[in-house]
């Protein structure tokens, strides 16, 4: 079931750093390195298969990797994309 703007709104507030725009939730992490930026996305790459909801994933300027989720299938934001966000942030902290 899609999230309206209010219960989107409400979700990113227990997300820091993570942002609303063009019907996805998206945030940029920022690595030491290549290797360290690579470790993630494959780490995340992982969790997300488990879960069967893939992100789009881009690694940029070497060491930079955006994370944007959504709800294909629904189009657009749903609960399983902030399951998926709260499970990245746990690789992070």
């Amino acid at each position: 079931m899609l999230l309206s703007r209010i219960d989107i709104a409400n979700a990113l507030s227990s997300l820091t750093g993570w942002a609303y725009q063009d019907n996805r939730i998206e945030k940029d992490f920022s690595f030491r390195n290549f290797s360290d930026a690579l470790q993630f996305i494959n780490l995340i790459g992982d969790r997300a298969e488990a879960m069967n909801h893939h992100p789009d994933m881009l690694l940029h300027d070497y060491k930079n990797v955006t994370i944007m989720i959504t709800s294909h299938d629904a189009g657009g934001v749903t609960a399983k994309d902030f399951t998926l966000a709260h499970e990245i942030e746990g690789l992070v902290t």
